[in-house]
């Protein structure tokens, strides 16, 4: 798993929303997991010395080894967020040419052309390795950080003391910029264990026990869901409004 995408992943407690939803879902198939974390490019090495069974971040025609899930498991919609006061209006992503952008390692290959782009002609642009530092804004050392929102509020939270959250999330504002989240796939050792991980999540959704583990970092970690939007769309029995076509 990756490290530092949390409240999906929580190294410290070996849990998090992804890996308490991935520990279920095998359970409900008798199937005994173990989880380990560490850097976005260290699993895929991991994954293709076969020192590790599932990798959770794949993409079709990535030329990467294993077999992949049947459909996106899991979805990153990044935004530009700022703080109110200084920025509370971006025109589109060439408006950040200009600005101190901070974001998350290797975002240009992620984010389109056009964000590749405005980092290649921005002198300000910085990529940070591991859970980008977001009081950066309020320490006035960046104009924008691009994130994923709850990611953001993560650690927006993490690193505040402050007993009203709702205020400080207040402060800012978030910009949804990118006109697709990122998807990604899961790449699995072999098709029976793909087959164990979809079927069991398609039980946890059915019994409730993936509704019980969404809401409670919903309470905690005030997690929204759309990280989880492809397999809400394919599972909750009250789908997303903005759900595409999908079937279980």
């Amino acid at each position: 798993m990756t490290s530092s995408i949390q409240p999906f992943t929580l190294p410290v407690q070996d849990s998090g929303l992804l890996v308490d939803l991935l520990r279920a879902a095998f359970a409900a198939e008798s199937v005994a997991s173990s989880f380990q974390y560490m850097p976005p490019l260290r699993l895929v090495r991991e994954f293709e010395l076969g020192r590790i069974d599932i990798y959770t971040s794949a993409k079709p025609n990535s030329g990467q080894p294993g077999v992949l899930s049947h459909w996106p498991v899991t979805t990153f919609g990044n935004q530009a967020i700022t703080l109110k006061a200084k920025f509370p209006r971006l025109d589109g992503i060439e408006a950040m040419t200009k600005l101190r952008v901070v974001t998350f390692q290797n975002a240009k290959r992620f984010l389109g052309p056009e964000f590749a782009a405005m980092a290649a002609a921005n002198k300000d642009y910085i990529e940070v390795a591991g859970h980008l530092p977001t009081a950066m804004l309020s320490l006035d050392r960046a104009d924008v950080i691009v994130s994923q929102p709850d990611i953001f509020r993560f650690w927006l939270l993490h690193d505040k003391a402050r007993r009203d959250k709702q205020a400080v999330l207040n402060d800012f504002a978030f910009h949804d910029l990118f006109s697709a989240g990122n998807k990604y796939w899961f790449a699995f050792r072999s098709e029976a264990l793909r087959d164990q991980f979809e079927r069991g999540i398609k039980e946890i959704y059915q019994n409730g026990q993936a509704e019980a583990i969404i809401d409670r970092y919903a309470v905690d970690y005030g997690s929204s869901r759309d990280f989880l939007i492809e397999l809400d769309c394919r599972f909750k029995k009250v789908r997303p409004a903005n759900c595409q076509a999908a079937t279980p």
